[in-house]
């Protein structure tokens, strides 16, 4: 990838694409995907990214002593 590309990508906040176009890249490889679902794989994973890092903002900002979720919670 090359630096304009990567300055475009940090300007437009896509940080998990610039983190991980190179798996997207082999990704779309081994899939043959068309232009158009390789461009939806794309916005599928940096939402999930996004979702993901705001999940993480929220605990953080909760300063909450020990982190659970529910997964974990000890409900007895």
């Amino acid at each position: 990838m090359n630096d304009v590309l990567k300055e475009k990508l940090k300007y437009l906040r896509l940080t998990g694409l610039l983190a991980h176009w190179e798996l997207h890249l082999e990704k779309a490889q081994h899939t043959n995907f068309s232009h158009v679902r390789w461009l939806e794989y794309i916005i599928d994973e940096e939402v999930l990214f996004k979702k993901e890092n705001a999940r993480k903002c929220r605990m953080s900002r909760a300063k909450i002593p020990e982190k659970l979720v529910m997964e974990t919670f000890p409900f007895s």
